[in-house]
């Protein structure tokens, strides 16, 4: 019976194993692949057909929004694993110490960091909701959704996060920190790998988007959204060009920022005439809305109304371009060209002044899906029956949520397939990198520090 339970473990650690070992390698071919920059227009030209359909639009709409806070909710209840490790090693290595007599003190601290985390993300969601993200309130222009959809997609995403963290903070320190296998079983030096991993991930994350600033293809072709929003929703189309400035509700090109000479030069004699005939367009849409609402007229024109230079023959929405709407830049927007934006200098011709400011390589949500599932190594060597069942059980969810999240940001255009790629990859070296860091900080650090705060102030024996 016991070499059946102890085979069972062993194939359990060599599936985990093989999975990631899958997910990196399929993330490094992805990345590799669609470095061609051709080739990554057309994985999100051919997924973002998804997005015809209002549940794949409130899903991915709701995977975007749940990734948002949801990696700080799973880091907390792993934090309070480290700490309560700490505080019950120190109090077994000084039984008479401060530590052993203030132990119990924390717990109002986690309640306090719960707390502060519930109530801070409470009132971002009720910003969200109320807040103006350049249509207007209670409109998200990409997924063009409303208060119908993001009212029940922000309440599932918040219960969801509270009722884990809360939970999560009560089992942490009324159930397993009281475990007397508690810190036999390390669950504090896998929540230490975990943490670094989490943070490896994000490591290439922060300097790549900083230094890229990687435009996303829905700010690429805003213009396309524009035009189906005239038809469907004047009023926000409306609302949208009675703004402007850099930096602010600047989510398309702006052409004013180069002179008629260089447009021509750089992006081609086509793009050019669509500048101008989409200037004129708008010019007449804007009077005749003006005709009709005198009692809410346009008067600030936000010049970020156009689509970035580019050769495409169909637009956003798989429509073909016909007549000045279509242009023959030979412009190209892979992930390895800075913008200007970017902190690194490129070849882009992208002025700072005429495009939105954005970052989308490598994927930050990709990342937060990860660290989220690292939760389940937490109790990788426990062999207790409902906590195996349950590992077992989130192992399987994760790996479903992980995926879901992959093809949610590439439905939806939220990523393009390379940052996606890319962050997939990187889950492989970030978590032997947190591992091998935890490792030898343990052998070096952490076995000296104890060995030493159980000594101190001790008598030498002779």
């Amino acid at each position: 019976m016991t070499k059946n339970k102890t085979q069972a473990y062993y194939w359990e650690n060599i599936i985990a194993i093989a999975v990631v070992g899958i997910f990196c390698i399929f993330g490094l071919i992805s990345w590799i692949v669609a470095s061609n920059y051709s080739l990554d227009l057309k994985f999100s030209e051919a997924l973002d057909n998804g997005m015809k359909y209002k549940f794949i639009r409130f899903w991915t709409m709701f995977r975007v929004l749940d990734g948002y806070e949801g990696v700080v909710t799973f880091i907390l209840p792993m934090v309070f694993v480290i700490a309560e490790s700490f505080l019950l090693a120190m109090k077994k290595a000084r039984p008479h110490g401060w530590f052993a007599h203030h132990h119990a003190s924390f717990t109002w601290v986690y309640l306090l960091m719960a707390a502060l985390w519930s109530a801070g993300i409470t009132l971002e969601s009720v910003y969200f909701f109320f807040s103006n993200q350049g249509f207007g309130r209670g409109y998200w222009y990409w997924f063009q959704t409303g208060w119908s959809y993001l009212i029940p997609g922000f309440v599932v995403s918040l219960t969801i996060q509270l009722v884990y963290l809360w939970t999560a903070t009560w089992y942490v320190h009324w159930k397993l920190a009281r475990r007397h296998d508690f810190l036999t079983n390390q669950y504090w030096k896998r929540a230490c790998v975990a943490l670094l991993t989490i943070g490896f991930i994000y490591i290439p994350i922060a300097v790549f988007k900083s230094g890229l600033r990687r435009e996303y293809l829905y700010n690429i072709r805003f213009a396309d959204l524009l035009t189906r929003m005239e038809t469907d929703f004047p009023q926000r189309f409306a609302f949208y060009l009675n703004q402007g400035g850099v930096g602010g509700w600047d989510y398309g090109f702006n052409p004013d920022a180069y002179s008629d000479s260089d447009l021509k030069n750089l992006f081609g004699e086509r793009y050019f005439e669509y500048v101008q005939n989409r200037k004129a367009y708008i010019q007449e849409w804007i009077q005749n809305w003006n005709t009709d609402h005198p009692e809410n007229p346009i008067t600030l024109v936000n010049k970020y109304y156009f689509n970035f230079p580019e050769n495409s023959p169909r637009d956003l929405f798989n429509n073909p371009r016909t007549g000045w709407n279509y242009f023959d830049s030979n412009q190209t927007y892979p992930w390895y060209k800075p913008t200007g934006w970017g902190k690194w200098r490129g070849d882009n011709n992208l002025l700072k002044e005429a495009i939105p400011h954005q970052s989308a390589f490598p994927s930050g949500h990709m990342a937060a899906a990860f660290g989220i599932c690292m939760t389940v190594y937490i109790f990788k060597g426990d062999r207790q029956k409902s906590v195996v069942i349950g590992r077992r059980i989130g192992f399987v969810a994760g790996l479903i949520f992980c995926l879901d999240m992959f093809f949610s940001l590439a439905i939806s255009l939220s990523h393009w397939w390379s940052d996606l790629g890319f962050t997939m990859f990187w889950l492989g070296p970030a978590l032997i990198t947190a591992y091998g860091v935890t490792m030898l900080g343990t052998k070096v650090l952490v076995n000296p520090f104890f060995k030493w705060v159980k000594n101190w102030n001790q008598p030498h024996q002779k």
